[in-house]
């Protein structure tokens, strides 16, 4: 019986902290087409332009919504944990590195901790590309124009 409350016990506290996690997170918002990065973001009323912008704004466990739309390249920093989703998936939401940049890069500014899950979900990449003369890659220059993962593993 003692086993069986202090289990019960375990996973009230276990939820409760899943719930105040949960509340601590932020959703953020960015609609290429109505947002402003003026704007607050804290609503699809108060929209941010740039997922970078909104990324800028966002802590651990926040969510990034991102409405349909073509969007500039953006830079993940890997010492937060963010949700970057596309609302309605990568037929209708674009990351476009208008041939001249990447559209996304994943980097890390503090090697002295692990790398921290960054997810960016639902988006077509396109139009990513990286000169060889770019000084912000390794040995390999010249590869990467659609996403280039800097210095850590990484699952894609």
């Amino acid at each position: 019986m003692k086993n069986s409350n202090q289990q019960k016990t375990f996973w009230c506290v276990a939820m409760c902290l899943i719930m105040v996690v949960e509340a601590c997170a932020t959703d953020y918002y960015v609609d290429a087409g109505k947002g402003s990065n003026a704007k607050s973001g804290k609503s699809w009323a108060e929209a941010r332009q740039t997922i970078q912008s909104a990324y800028s704004l966002a802590s651990d466990g926040d969510i990034i919504h991102v409405a349909d739309g073509v969007y500039e390249k953006i830079s993940v920093n890997g010492e937060k944990r963010v949700t970057i989703r596309s609302e309605n998936g990568p037929d209708v939401t674009t990351i476009n590195g208008g041939g001249t940049t990447r559209c996304a890069s994943f980097y890390y500014s503090d090697w002295s901790t692990p790398f921290i899950d960054t997810v960016v979900d639902g988006f077509t990449l396109t139009g990513g590309r990286v000169a060889e003369t770019d000084t912000n890659t390794s040995s390999e220059d010249g590869f990467g124009g659609g996403v280039q993962c800097a210095g850590r593993e990484y699952v894609m």
